[in-house]
């Protein structure tokens, strides 16, 4: 699995070269959180607006740098644990393993096998010496014998027609072909893992404009019904300001929503 780190980490320095200079990116990243010069904190979207166009890869940058959906896990760990905890991966490993065995097995054909076998119990007789004490009162023709058989055989295998070859060949295909099922599998969870961790990333920070949007418009409404009073502005403004304010809170539900799905998407790949 470290072959998955290594290439996202991959991605992210192939991202920063595409930028240019690690500096800049640096100061882009810094910028989130230290506000604009109105004194409203910078928005991640605000970033993806000039950067996600230039690049797919600043995503995954940015996204490994922000705070993480869910319990706030890096990017790299939200990976690492999904391909640790999903079942998928889970069971092509399991598979892998047991096609493994199957392979030492075959192997197995060319060594020697050794054979013990034993026997104890009665043994029903019937022959000339039953039959002769048969003539003596009280037995039968018929003799109950106690008998005891043991033997220990010991076969190599010289020759087999490369049947014994064929099949360990044929094990070692099916090993390399498990594996490659794992690694395929393996890379379809990650990049679950990743596209569930931005959208729930993306979904969060829609949420958190959704609800500034519902604080402007309530301001603003306070603000019309104040003018209003003071006979500046009419109720026809003070309806068209509500109507604002209801649609902005349907869409702040809206985003909750979506924001409840993105979430239990990243639970369900991540397991966190």
């Amino acid at each position: 699995m470290f072959d998955y780190f290594v290439y996202i980490w991959f991605l992210v320095s192939e991202a920063v070269r595409h930028f240019g200079a690690r500096d800049s990116l640096r100061v882009e990243l810094q910028g989130i959180g230290q506000g604009r010069p109105d004194g409203r904190p910078r928005s991640v979207l605000g970033i993806l607006d000039r950067r996600v166009l230039l690049s797919p890869l600043c995503a995954l940058v940015l996204a490994s740098s922000a705070a993480g959906p869910a319990q706030a896990l890096p990017l790299e760990d939200a990976v690492r644990a999904a391909l640790q905890t999903n079942p998928d991966v889970g069971i092509v490993a399991e598979s892998q393993r047991a096609i493994g065995y199957e392979l030492l097995q075959a192997e197995g054909g060319y060594l020697p096998r050794v054979d013990l076998r034993t026997a104890y119990g009665l043994e029903a007789t019937n022959d000339r010496a039953s039959r002769g004490r048969s003539d003596q009162p009280g037995n039968s023709a018929t003799q109950f014998l106690g008998t005891f058989q043991s033997s220990l055989t010991l076969t190599q295998i010289l020759f087999d027609g490369y049947e014994t070859w064929h099949e360990i060949q044929r094990q070692k295909s099916r090993v390399v072909a498990a594996s490659r099922r794992v690694r395929e599998t393996s890379e379809f969870i990650a990049l679950d893992a990743v596209e569930a961790y931005l959208e729930a990333l993306r979904q969060r920070e829609l949420t958190q404009l959704a609800a500034d949007n519902v604080d402007v418009h309530a301001e603003t409404l306070a603000l019309v019904e104040a003018k209003a009073q003071g006979g500046a502005a009419t109720v026809a403004d003070i309806q068209q300001a509500r109507s604002r304010l209801a649609a902005a809170e349907a869409t702040l539900t809206e985003s909750r929503t979506r924001l409840r799905d993105a979430d239990a998407t990243y639970s369900r790949i991540v397991g966190e």
